[in-house]
């Protein structure tokens, strides 16, 4: 039945308040996920390995928006749930699908970055083929739905709050095996993937620092940054950055998903009525939020990301006939790590600056995730080519 056994009073004023806030969550989080799959579609040079995890995270979270929220919405506006026990099904599914999948993306990005620095150091190229990428891909959307098919079959089950606004796992539940089903996803669906970016993280910290000092000479002397594989120890500034990134993830992935956590366990417990119907609804709800911040994180913090999307705002803003688009280049120079340390191996790459603007200079500040090394030698040849015909 969708009548819950307790049914708490919340004013009209209250649900209008909550409905208000998710329609600004809905479209913050479709603008900033939807403008990163879109980039990732218009410009090829973002069709990169390092790139598809933090794509696949933006399509996870741009279908939990577009899928659940407007649904929440309107219930929240509504002083009962207004659609069926199938929906409320299908909207407790959706919503641990997506919102599992966006947890171990975020894990798997880490994981990612922490390889690539690894076999770099031993100077080992990260080369995958097409079909090992979509494995990668796979594996976060596969985990997510081994623990949300369960509930659908019994073991727990998606059960409407007593706000009747969302559906979501029966943390409440007096069963033995309910209960157990609540502790394994808290810990294998939240604290594992927690551990993981942390650790993970740690280490590119550590292996950051260890090794900033050799390459800082070089880098000062050169006045150019190193880049290792898909990571880069350039400047001190730029690694501190590094840690800035990854400690931040860690800081804005705790704060969205251990309320929710924190409060499951607490059920599980037996103190759910110590905790009450309005914080579960407001962890849940809060958790949601995930989907604006992962964007801006992962997604805004890579200058190229950045560039592009700053290109598409500004297409959009100006007006076709006073833009004419200039055909001009940017010389971006980087240093690939090679054993020995004095032998160092260039990499130019001649790419059009799609911004407009003559570029005023090397553009020797990327970011750590932005090496494609599978395609150094296509782009180098196709830089010379382009020289040729610009000559």
């Amino acid at each position: 039945t969708l009548t819950p056994a307790i049914q708490p009073n919340l004013n009209r004023e209250s649900h209008s308040l909550i409905g208000a806030c998710l329609i600004i969550l809905f479209v913050l989080a479709m603008v900033g996920n939807g403008l990163i799959i879109f980039a990732f579609l218009r410009f090829q040079d973002l069709r990169i390995r390092c790139y598809i995890l933090i794509v696949n995270l933006a399509v996870a979270d741009f279908l939990m928006t577009t899928l659940g929220l407007p649904l929440t919405i309107y219930s929240a506006f509504s002083p009962r749930w207004p659609f069926s026990n199938s929906v409320c099904q299908l909207y407790g599914f959706s919503g641990g699908l997506f919102g599992l999948t966006s947890i171990n993306t975020q894990a798997a990005i880490a994981i990612d970055r922490c390889l690539v620095l690894i076999r770099s150091q031993k100077a080992q190229p990260v080369r995958r083929s097409h079909r090992q990428t979509a494995f990668v891909v796979a594996i976060p959307w596969l985990y997510a739905f081994l623990w949300s098919v369960p509930p659908l079959y019994g073991w727990n089950g998606y059960r409407l709050d007593e706000l009747q606004t969302i559906c979501s796992f029966d943390i409440v539940a007096e069963s033995f095996s309910s209960r157990v089903f609540v502790v394994c996803v808290g810990v294998f669906g939240f604290l594992l993937p927690l551990c993981i970016i942390i650790f993970c993280y740690s280490f590119i910290f550590v292996a950051i620092n260890k090794y900033k000092k050799g390459f800082y000479e070089i880098s000062e002397s050169l006045r150019f940054s190193v880049y290792i594989g898909s990571a880069v120890v350039p400047h001190p500034k730029r690694d501190y950055k590094t840690a800035q990134i990854g400690l931040t993830c860690v800081i804005f992935f705790c704060l969205a998903w251990m309320p929710y956590a924190v409060v499951g366990w607490i059920s599980v417990a037996g103190y759910y009525n110590k905790v009450g119907p309005h914080v579960l609804l407001m962890t849940t709800l809060f958790a949601k939020t995930s989907t604006i911040y992962n964007p801006t994180i992962y997604a805004a913090c890579l200058p190229r990301f950045r560039r592009r999307v700053q290109y598409l705002f500004q297409s959009c803003c100006k007006p076709k006939h006073r833009h004419i688009q200039s055909r001009s280049y940017s010389l971006n120079v980087s240093k690939e790590h090679s054993i020995p340390m004095n032998n160092l191996s260039w990499e130019v790459v001649l790419s059009p600056d799609v911004s407009g603007k003559r570029s005023q200079g090397y553009h020797t500040q990327r970011s750590w995730g932005e090496i494609d090394t599978q395609q150094s030698s296509t782009r180098f040849r196709n830089m010379t080519h382009a020289v040729k015909d610009s000559g």
